[in-house]
């Protein structure tokens, strides 16, 4: 019983890290500005790449999306998106798959 109580109370400590982890792939940030549309999919510019340049979503499933700070909103995903990784570092989005679906 020790063992396992130690087990986890490791798993704990090595799954708590820094609020920005680094993750495999590239990292998006959600910027939901091209006039107004809060669509998450393939063709509108609605995510900021590493030199914060509004991009489309990638799309080939090892790139991590991240929610915050800024603006909290409810994101529609209406496509068939792949995420390797999904962070929220501010409390109140609401992901709304709307017919689509994520695939992580």
């Amino acid at each position: 019983m020790r063992s396992a109580v130690r087990i986890s109370i490791l798993l704990l400590v090595l799954s708590a890290g820094p609020a920005h982890q680094a993750f495999a792939g590239s990292v998006y940030t959600w910027a939901g500005v091209s006039a107004g549309n809060r669509g998450w999919d393939t063709i509108t510019s609605n995510w900021l790449n590493s030199s914060s340049a509004l991009v489309p979503w990638p799309n080939d499933g090892s790139n991590t999306a991240v929610f915050g700070p800024g603006q909290v909103e409810t994101v529609n995903a209406n496509s068939n998106d792949h995420v390797n990784a999904i962070q929220f570092t501010a409390d109140g989005y609401i992901v709304d798959l709307n017919g689509g679906f994520l695939s992580l």
